[in-house]
């Protein structure tokens, strides 16, 4: 018998339901919620992607006490997060001179 909130197979472990726990890495995924509703699924689809797999890794390393692993791929998911708001950011520009 499984206990009731385990989740269902491939649909992550305890650390993705989890709260997180690390300030830094909260604030990383409220950054990369917000790309999310800016569209970055559609406009940074392989970056977002990308994103969203090191966020999982870091949720998991942070949940494991992996605190050296778990800052490195925080620098790297702020680089790209970094990096899909820029393309973000520089998409916008080319909206305006086309519709210019």
């Amino acid at each position: 018998m499984k206990a009731d909130p385990w989740p269902k197979a491939g649909g992550g472990g305890m650390a993705e339901w989890s709260p997180i726990a690390d300030e830094r890495a909260s604030a990383l995924n409220e950054r990369l919620e917000i790309l999310r509703e800016r569209n970055a699924t559609i406009y940074a689809a392989s970056d977002f992607c990308e994103a969203e797999t090191l966020m999982r890794r870091v949720r998991r390393e942070v949940a494991g006490e992996l605190n050296i692993d778990a800052e490195s791929d925080m620098d790297a998911l702020d680089e790209k997060i970094a990096s899909i708001e820029q393309r973000l950011r520089n998409s916008g520009k080319r909206s305006v001179k086309a519709r210019s």
